[in-house]
């Protein structure tokens, strides 16, 4: 397999693929631990609808388990200058989440009063704190260097996310398969060799004091820093560095490469594959928006505009990430394509 992330999943405490050897005969109930399944949902209250919610968001971990083993194997074929490979794998991250997309909606079916009844037991916890959600968003390209700063106290998950912020993108890695094909790319003057921002992409092993030094205010200005990936061209939306020059207009490197991506529009019989996984990419890109777009109406819907248990501003917080998009030149592309 092509990451020690996926390589971990496939094997149990055995060594051997997918849970090693078993000395009774396999069974259903023992090849997926269905009996310990059963145990993981560990209820605060006597609530009805508590394991509901607990079960709904177990299942979205167990989704972006898959999502995440499927996304490594996709970045290895896009190494591998493999992209029909890496499209076949892109398609059931699509398929997967679209599932997510809907499976939100089964939470519409508690009402206020009934998530009210054990809500206040979950403090601090707070969905803020999806270690493999972020995992995914870094993956994608949406890198705001401050989210590292909430994951410090659990170890684990620290080092994971650390290592996806310094690993290239989805979007780095696509880019660099067309270079490897002819393509012409410029990064912009924000990035580094590597594609990504400066701002977004620390030095190895400054990572920590990096996200401490943006999660601090601005002794001048009084804001705090903002340090997310804005300025990669690729690695989302999430800055507030401007992809303008002082005319108003795209930056020269941002219409470069958007003259170069019209080609898998505009020549798709000769870059067929590379099209197609661009398509995939964006299909991503819409799900991940999609999905944030039916989280917070449901939120709003459940516990209006109270504050988010973990502290943040909730419904308010969850609208402003409805911009972000993880490959923002494949959105703009569509404004200059033709018939």
């Amino acid at each position: 397999m092509s990451s020690k992330t996926s390589e971990d999943m496939r094997r149990g405490k055995s060594g051997s693929e997918y849970g090693g050897t078993h000395r009774s005969p396999l069974t259903y109930n023992s090849y997926l631990k269905v009996h310990d399944l059963k145990n993981l949902q560990v209820c605060r209250s006597e609530h009805h609808d508590e394991p509901l919610f607990i079960i709904i968001h177990q299942t979205y971990e167990l989704w972006f388990k898959l999502i995440i083993h499927e996304l490594d194997e996709v970045a290895s074929l896009m190494k591998q200058n493999k992209p029909r490979r890496a499209n076949f794998y892109m398609k059931r991250v699509v398929q997967i989440m679209k599932t997510l997309v809907n499976q939100i909606h089964i939470l519409e079916t508690m009402t206020t009063k009934d998530f009210l009844g054990f809500r206040n037991l979950l403090n601090p916890a707070s969905g803020f704190q999806s270690s493999q959600f972020r995992e995914i968003e870094f993956m994608a390209g949406l890198r705001d260097l401050r989210m590292l700063d909430h994951f410090q106290e659990d170890e684990p998950a620290y080092k994971v996310l650390v290592r996806r912020f310094e690993e290239p993108s989805l979007g780095e890695l696509f880019y660099q398969m067309l270079e490897a094909n002819g393509f012409k790319l410029p990064r912009d003057e924000h990035t580094k060799s590597g594609g990504e921002s400066e701002t977004s992409r620390p030095v190895h092993g400054d990572t920590a004091s990096s996200a401490k030094a943006a999660a601090q205010p601005d002794t001048k200005s009084g804001a705090t820093s903002d340090t997310s990936s804005g300025g990669c061209p690729f690695g989302g939306s999430t800055s507030k560095v401007d992809t303008t020059d002082s005319a108003g207009d795209e930056d020269p490197n941002t219409i470069a490469r958007i003259r170069e991506l019209k080609k898998l529009y505009d020549e798709t019989d000769k870059y067929a594959e590379f099209h197609d996984l661009a398509e995939s990419l964006m299909d991503l890109d819409e799900l991940i928006l999609l999905w944030r777009n039916h989280h917070v109406v449901v939120v709003e819907r459940i516990i209006g505009f109270k504050r988010g248990t973990g502290g943040s501003q909730g419904v308010g917080y969850l609208r402003s990430t409805l911009s972000k998009k993880c490959f923002p030149d494949f959105w703009k592309l569509r404004t200059y394509l033709e018939e």
